[in-house]
């Protein structure tokens, strides 16, 4: 009956049909189940015995099935390239892929593009947002800022006069003793003094 249905698909179907077979063949001659088989590729036995059976078709893609092939036919032990000559003489391959596949991609990279301009858009704005917020009024908060800084740490030194000058012409610490040191030596009025008492 095997030789009815060869002669009845041709040498093509022929070959395929063998392919199957030699496969199992294979791995009988070499003790191994279809379990370890379909471990050993990271198969399930289904797809296996698909390859075994020559129903192709179930594996998916012709490059899914040409890589299972190469695999299983290493494992067993023939010539991957004799097993891949056979199942190219056994299943034409298509010369175009199927418009489906092109047009999934093509909507894919049409959601990525409004995607991307909202980022950007909002980016830009974040960043003007940013810009012209804390743009002007960062240097004068920072020239006031060590102002305020000194201002509050001279109080806390007990030799400082009550009144404080500019920032600008804040005297450093050194001179700070010098001058407290001098008012009692010309005779600086009474109320500086009771300040430096204190």
């Amino acid at each position: 009956m095997a030789d009815s249905e060869a002669f009845q698909h041709g040498p093509r179907a022929q070959a395929a049909l063998g392919l199957g077979e030699r496969l199992r063949s294979a791995r009988k001659a070499r003790a191994l189940t279809v379990a370890q088989v379909a471990e050993a590729l990271h198969l399930e036995e289904p797809m296996v015995l698909a390859l075994e059976e020559d129903r192709f078709e179930a594996m998916g893609a012709p490059v899914f099935v040409r890589g299972h092939l190469r695999r299983y036919a290493q494992l067993v032990g023939l010539a991957p390239d004799a097993v891949l000559e056979a199942y190219r003489a056994a299943v034409p391959e298509s010369v175009a892929p199927p418009p489906l596949a092109r047009s999934r991609i093509e909507p894919e990279a049409l959601r990525i593009g409004p995607w991307l301009l909202w980022l950007i858009g909002a980016l830009v704005v974040i960043g003007l947002a940013i810009a012209f917020s804390g743009g002007p009024e960062e240097p004068a908060a920072t020239g006031a800022a060590p102002a305020v800084l000194e201002h509050e740490a001279m109080p806390s030194s007990g030799a400082l006069p009550e009144t404080l000058p500019a920032p600008a012409t804040a005297p450093t610490p050194e001179p700070m003793p010098e001058s407290s040191t001098a008012p009692a030596a010309t005779g600086m009025p009474a109320a500086t003094s009771a300040g430096d008492a204190q």
